[in-house]
């Protein structure tokens, strides 16, 4: 079971990235919550957009959200002037709370969109200087990266020689990371992410002792399960998934925009507003 709750926007902005992305920037009203969990997944009322999680930080306006978006927000959409727009968060519990602060070997991977969900895990995770454990990220895109592939400055064992690209982000949080492409790009594995994967695990398996690791996996549902599947055979591995399957459905959004108190409040701008929680099945 899922909750979701409904937000005034204060602030919007866009800004196009490489790769057909979006970064999104909402300010949310002066009251709203504390920061939202990496399992949190948006909806904007009135668009077909979807938003996964980049960074977050509370501000003395409201709560600035940035997302990845995978496609552009109308000009009606951006106008906060409108107090109709509604940003609606679905909330899960999938990740424990310490899994980025406990001191085990940390892999990382995504795909596509999910990709924001990966820097925002691997800045956390960069918080922790006092890890004596390992970080790797692996990121996979469909058709193009939202950065540009640099070649990497940190040494990666365990994975093909011909993936030598990395994202300098991750590099700049001193996060090791390598990349697969479905396109061939050069500097990438050339195929699905749940291949490198499989690479790596294989190798990892031969060339050191059987140590820990936890992987936390960004991406669809279907991809979850070919990497599952990947990660199987090697019981030393804890595999954590953070899939779109909890987006909020148009049959949850039909249910929150036919909840006629609640819109005229956030048309209103009630400050003493209480925002309703939704039990979803």
């Amino acid at each position: 079971m899922s909750r979701s709750q409904s937000y005034s926007i204060h602030q919007a902005q866009q800004i196009p990235q490489q790769g057909g992305v979006w970064l999104i920037k909402f300010t949310l009203e002066a009251h709203s919550p504390s920061p939202f969990s990496i399992d949190s997944h948006f909806k904007l009322v009135g668009s077909e957009a979807n938003f996964s999680l980049f960074q977050q930080s509370v501000t003395q306006q409201g709560l600035a959200l940035q997302l990845f978006s995978d496609q552009p927000l109308s000009e009606t959409l951006l106008n906060t002037s409108s107090t109709t727009n509604t940003l609606v968060c679905t909330h899960a519990s999938s990740l424990r709370e310490d899994a980025l602060s406990n001191d085990v070997n940390t892999l990382i991977i995504g795909s596509d969109l999910a990709l924001a969900n990966v820097f925002y895990l691997a800045k956390q995770r960069a918080q922790f200087k006092q890890h004596t454990s390992h970080t790797l990220a692996l990121l996979h895109c469909t058709q193009d990266f939202p950065f540009k592939v640099k070649p990497a400055r940190f040494m990666v064992h365990d994975l093909p020689p011909e993936a030598i690209g990395a994202c300098p982000l991750l590099e700049d949080w001193t996060i090791s990371n390598r990349l697969a492409s479905d396109q061939g790009h050069p500097g990438c594995f050339d195929g699905p992410l749940e291949q490198l994967l499989a690479n790596w695990l294989t190798q990892k398996a031969t060339n050191e002792a059987l140590v820990p690791w936890q992987i936390i996996a960004c991406m669809s549902p279907e991809m979850y399960q070919k990497c599952q599947a990947a990660c199987k055979p090697y019981p030393w591995v804890t595999l954590i998934g953070l899939t779109s399957s909890q987006l909020v459905n148009e049959s949850e959004m039909q249910e929150i925009l036919g909840d006629k108190p609640l819109m005229e409040n956030l048309a209103n701008g009630l400050d003493d507003f209480k925002k309703g929680d939704y039990d979803l099945v």
